[in-house]
């Protein structure tokens, strides 16, 4: 009986075309190579690999295509996490994208198990556990703020949730939806994600390119999906580490990570009308900034100057939205 439900599993997959695509910018070669070797090692299921060359130095090397018959490498000249996604997108005709980034190391499972929640036409966006793979000591600061950034273990269970049901002024973001890391897309969600984006060029600046650390892509996303009447699913099946290297556990990286991703974060939730927070006139910015610093402390550490950061990120955040109040998703 198992077997014959193995089979059935495989033919209705089968239905389906995924496509891998992987972002990179400088990535060390031997890295992406280990990205894309776990890639090809993908349990019984047919899929492409596009691998979206950012504007490396020097340019992701032709060898890698030898790791798979279809990997194709293609280089995208804007800068920009979001540009290279939306050129992968352009690159594939699959129904289901699965974004990798160059450092994401996929279990064997993960496209045939995340193919699988899209037999289900509800099915808008999945995302699996991803687990921090440290390459230095945490320091012991940032080991008490539990810090993983790109990583989510929402637990055990497999984890649902839409807005069919949910009126517009009670819809919030759920907080196990699907992060960037090893998430797979429906086409039609994504299509729509990049109509909106090519209308309002202020969207494609939520997400990383050159040094900044805004990363509010994602959440634009799923937040797409979920506005369309689509399923987000977290499904911890499906394993994916995620390397952090040496440089990400510096108190100015952290700082900065905690700015750029509050400040991207508010903005987002804003821009699909489920932010908590009400804009603020920009020139209030600095004195709630300043009362921040007596609250918070930021002298007594380098855990309060991180909180401190990330509440100047929301703040300042809050300011943009009221500078761009013509701006609606």
């Amino acid at each position: 009986m198992a077997h014959l439900q193995s089979q059935k599993v495989r033919a209705d997959l089968a239905k389906l075309s995924v496509t891998a695509i992987v972002c990179t910018h400088n990535c060390p070669p031997e890295r992406l190579a280990a990205v894309v070797h776990a890639l090809v090692n993908q349990d019984d299921i047919s899929f492409d690999i596009v691998i979206i060359d950012n504007l490396s130095d020097p340019p992701v090397g032709k060898d890698i295509m030898a790791a798979h018959s279809r990997v194709r490498i293609v280089v995208e000249a804007e800068l920009g996490l979001t540009p290279a996604r939306l050129r992968g997108a352009r690159e594939s005709s699959s129904e289901v994208l699965a974004f990798v980034d160059d450092d994401n190391f996929v279990s064997s499972n993960y496209l045939r198990d995340g193919l699988a929640h899209f037999e289900n036409p509800s099915t808008g966006v999945v995302g699996g556990r991803s687990r921090p793979l440290f390459q230095a000591p945490v320091p012991d600061w940032l080991k008490r703020k539990k810090y993983a950034p790109g990583c989510n273990d929402s637990g055990d269970a497999i984890l649902t949730t839409n807005w069919r049901d949910t009126s517009a002024t009670s819809r919030t973001y759920p907080s196990f939806a699907p992060i960037g890391t090893g998430m797979l897309v429906r086409r039609s969600v994504f299509d729509v994600y990049a109509r909106a984006l090519s209308c309002d060029p202020k969207r494609r600046l939520l997400d990383r390119r050159g040094k900044s650390l805004a990363s509010g892509g994602d959440n634009d996303i799923v937040l797409t999906a979920l506005g369309l009447g689509f399923d987000a699913i977290y499904d911890p099946s499906i394993e994916i580490l995620h390397e952090i290297p040496a440089g990400r556990l510096s108190f100015e990286y952290v700082r900065r990570y905690a700015y750029e991703t509050n400040l991207t974060w508010v903005q987002v939730l804003s821009y699909h009308g489920i932010s908590p927070w009400k804009p603020i006139q920009p020139w209030t910015a600095s004195l709630r900034k300043a009362r921040a610093w007596f609250r918070m402390r930021p002298w007594q550490g380098p855990s309060e100057a991180i909180e401190w950061a990330g509440a100047c990120g929301m703040i300042d955040g809050r300011a943009h939205i009221k500078r761009d109040t013509n701006f609606k998703v």
